[in-house]
């Protein structure tokens, strides 16, 4: 059977002042998540410099290697935004006043009782040929012309572009991963995990080292499409580490099915569902035999770690929009557990 490659992307951050170090990107690390989530492989991402000649060559470099190209920055009003006619150049078309980007522009500036200069005006240059992206903040629209999606610098604008962007994209299989934690010298088991990456060539074997005041340890990553072969190497990485480790997976199933017996229990009313994965690991800890358990709880509590205030506001949309066909859509967005 013939495997189906995932498409591949590469991230294009344009800005001097990201590499002057006096902006901190996040919008890298921002579409590197959710295309991975969505089964796009960033195979790369770089930044450059506000520079027509870089941007030009960059762009005629990176759309030809890959399947989608991602750039933010440099779409703004001012002399250093140059990447609109960088992105012209490179494809070798005019950069014109687009009719509906200017309408956009001109609603959004009416509204708020400023004039739309000509300045502003500049906002509305996009390549010809080009398909304009949507952005629902400052209306400064984006475009899309072949394989390039050119988008704002700004994280909030940037994201709410490429929520509505990615959602006309052809997506891949989205990768699982599984993270084990070793106490353990990277060192130590650097040659084992060598030899387990040689024999399982379908799951990627990342290994992070950390150190944590005076510990010192491994994070093991492991990402593939199928779970069964990602079970297949945890095994093995067990067997090196001397651990008896066990996942317990908990579905919607599950918690329906013991969702009665925790209300039995609490003896009072609940509201969370997050009672029923601790209820079935305390059940499986017993039914091994374990006298003594070494947990986190408690952590949630110190750290603001649970799902309570993603709940308020689904309780919250409930109450206003009681006859919303997305009611119980909303409960998939919240980690229970």
């Amino acid at each position: 059977m013939k495997k189906i490659k995932n498409p591949t992307a590469c991230i294009i951050i344009i800005g001097n002042e990201i590499l002057s170090g006096r902006t901190l990107d996040t919008n890298k690390n921002f579409m590197c998540k959710e295309l991975t989530l969505k089964g796009i492989d960033v195979i790369e991402a770089r930044i450059i410099k506000d520079d027509i000649k870089k941007i030009i060559t960059v762009i005629n470099e990176v759309r030809k290697k890959y399947d989608y190209i991602f750039t933010t920055g440099g779409i703004g009003p001012t002399h250093d935004d140059v990447t609109s006619i960088s992105i012209a150049k490179a494809f070798r078309v005019k950069l014109v006043k687009n009719k509906k980007a200017l309408k956009i522009l001109k609603k959004f500036y009416n509204l708020n009782k400023q004039p739309l200069n000509k300045v502003r005006e500049k906002m509305a240059l996009i390549p010809e040929g080009a398909e304009l992206l949507h952005n629902p903040i400052t209306k400064v629209a984006g475009f899309k012309i072949k394989n390039v999606y050119v988008m704002a610098g700004i994280p909030e604008i940037m994201i709410a572009m490429f929520k509505n962007t990615i959602k006309k994209i052809k997506c891949g299989t989205p990768l699982v991963s599984k993270s084990i934690l070793v106490n353990s010298l990277e060192s130590n088991i650097a040659e084992d995990l060598s030899n387990i990456q040689k024999k399982h060539k379908e799951v990627e074997v990342g290994s992070y080292p950390f150190m944590k005041k005076k510990t010192r340890g491994v994070n093991i990553v492991l990402r593939s499409k199928n779970l069964q072969q990602i079970k297949n190497v945890e095994i093995e990485i067990k067997k090196i580490i001397n651990s008896n480790h066990f996942s317990l997976k908990i579905t919607n199933k599950d918690i329906a099915d013991n969702f009665e017996k925790i209300i039995n229990h609490s003896e009072c009313h609940l509201f969370r569902t997050a009672p029923v994965p601790m209820y079935l690991l305390a059940k499986y800890v017993k039914e091994k035999g374990h006298k003594v358990v070494f947990t986190g709880e408690g952590a949630d509590e110190i750290l603001l770690g649970y799902d309570l205030f993603g709940e308020a506001k689904v309780r919250n949309f409930w109450s206003r929009s009681p006859s919303s066909k997305i009611r119980p859509e909303l409960l998939k967005k919240l980690r229970f557990g």
